[in-house]
């Protein structure tokens, strides 16, 4: 059985004879984990970047391709944890790029950048913040800074319960915030003012699954009519349903909403 000498050996030697003995190995064990060849090049890579950072950790308790082939597993199933992550930032790259291009192009004729996402259910957040910080608020962060970088106010769709990332977004400088479903948690204007208003611009918050579609023409007419008293004082308010009024709506009730925002949305 071969073993690493210790401290005192040459670690570059060490690391070249590794190589040349195991390479071949690693790669075809790491391609089975990952059935990519690229990402098994660079698992064994990581692989002998790791060993040679421990070699003195070594202890010769097994065998050096037995040591090595425990560290390639290992950073084969970091990578394939990681996959989706790096697909989501090529995807990424390419809209910033595609995007920039828009901008630049039609520079002067676009008032500002929607961004689409979703990050609550009803009842609560799609993930936590600690994992949002993560992984999905640096990507947020590109696309708020470049519509910044071209004079462009920033909003973002998101549906159900959001309002836990708002203050990270507010850091960020977004400038609005799109769907607003009141019937979700902590989404009802009331909370939305008490806590956001003046920061943030709103739009919607006049449910879809509400009075609107199940309701009376006097009941839609009220609600409306108390969202705007709520709304209104915190100015940066776009009247707006929730989401695409549905077919099952009333179309008296679609005239009540309108009816409404002509007759209270007034300063």
């Amino acid at each position: 059985m071969e073993t690493v000498k210790g401290p005192d050996s040459s670690n570059e030697n060490l690391l070249t004879r590794l190589i040349d003995q195991y390479q071949a190995v690693l790669l075809q064990m790491c391609f089975m984990y990952l059935h990519d060849r690229t990402l098994a090049e660079d698992a064994v890579q990581e692989t002998f970047l790791k060993a040679y950072r421990s070699m003195t950790a070594f202890r010769g308790e097994c065998s050096e391709k037995t040591w090595l082939i425990r560290i390639a597993v290992n950073v084969c199933h970091s990578m394939r944890r990681s996959g989706w992550l790096r697909f989501i930032d090529r995807r990424v790259d390419m809209q910033l790029k595609v995007l920039e291009r828009t901008l630049e192009k039609y520079k002067g004729e676009i008032d500002f950048m929607w961004l689409g996402e979703d990050l609550g259910t009803q009842i609560a957040p799609m993930i936590s913040l600690d994992l949002y910080r993560k992984t999905i608020k640096p990507i947020h962060k590109q696309f708020i800074d470049l519509a910044t970088s071209y004079g462009l106010p920033a909003i973002m769709h998101s549906c159900g319960s959001s309002s836990w990332v708002y203050e990270d977004l507010i850091a960020m400088g977004l400038r609005g915030v799109d769907t607003l479903q009141p019937e979700a948690v902590n989404m009802s204007p009331a909370y939305l003012t008490e806590h956001f208003g003046g920061r943030l611009n709103f739009r919607g918050c006049i449910s879809t699954a509400g009075p609107l579609a199940y309701g009376t023409a006097a009941e839609t007419e009220k609600v409306c009519r108390e969202t705007l008293e709520i709304m209104m004082p915190h100015r940066g308010y776009h009247f707006a349903p929730t989401h695409a009024i549905q077919d099952n709506t009333p179309v008296e009730n679609v005239v009540a909403m309108y009816n409404a925002a002509h007759k209270y949305g007034r300063y």
